[in-house]
């Protein structure tokens, strides 16, 4: 999974679903930009458990998360349980974070946030 473009770009593992559904869908953005600029993903080291996040796709669909916990990786990790298939439906948000390593171009460690797909209420009585 290449780093996004620029600081407003936000990457989808392609070879995994979509976000909203089955399995585990992974986004990536920048936080913390080197130049000071907004970056799409600035926010991200605020989540915590419990908490709500939004995607909206090219047709204007919504699909709300929550967030069920976050984990800090060394940036040659094995991060697997980030890519890993699943029954459910969640998407795991990916940021550098840490020291910044001017040799290698990039921060320490990566900050992932792990959500679960939030079932409309209604939906939830059904099943």
């Amino acid at each position: 999974m290449a780093a996004p473009s620029g600081p407003d770009t936000v990457g989808w593992y392609k070879l995994g679903p979509r976000p909203g559904n089955r399995g585990s869908a992974v986004m990536d953005g920048h936080s913390g930009y080197a130049d000071g600029r907004a970056a799409a993903f600035d926010e991200l080291p605020e989540l915590g458990k419990g908490d709500r996040l939004y995607v909206e796709d090219a047709k204007g669909r919504v699909v709300a998360f929550v967030v069920r916990k976050t984990r800090l990786y060394a940036r040659d990790a094995n991060a697997a349980e980030v890519f890993a298939p699943t029954a459910s439906s969640g998407l795991n948000l990916i940021t550098c974070t840490g020291s910044f390593d001017v040799a290698a171009g990039t921060h320490s460690q990566r900050l992932v946030v792990f959500t679960d797909l939030e079932v409309p209420e209604r939906l939830a009585r059904q099943q």
